[in-house]
């Protein structure tokens, strides 16, 4: 449904708003007619929401789509945090 289609760097290496804004405007484009479809954007990490937002507004754009972004995390990746395996 929605293909990136512009290499920009990860988004964990903007550190401002701003800069994450920026690194993925323009970055993705919808490929597939979702015209009068409700789209659930589902993101992994959440930081600034920059990405979701920019998915959404592109999606959005002709104000034929509607999308409601969310994002879910999994208590068993908080527990054991980065690098631990207990």
């Amino acid at each position: 449904m929605l293909s990136k289609v512009k290499n920009s760097p990860p988004q964990v290496e903007a550190r401002s708003l701003e800069d994450r804004q920026s690194n993925v405007l323009g970055s993705f484009e919808c490929r597939l007619p979702v015209e009068g479809l409700t789209v659930l954007l589902i993101d992994d990490v959440a930081t600034t929401g920059s990405t979701l937002s920019e998915c959404a507004a592109t999606l959005n754009k002709d104000r034929r789509r509607e999308s409601r972004p969310c994002f879910g995390t999994s208590p068993r990746v908080l527990k054991q945090g980065p690098g631990r395996s207990d």
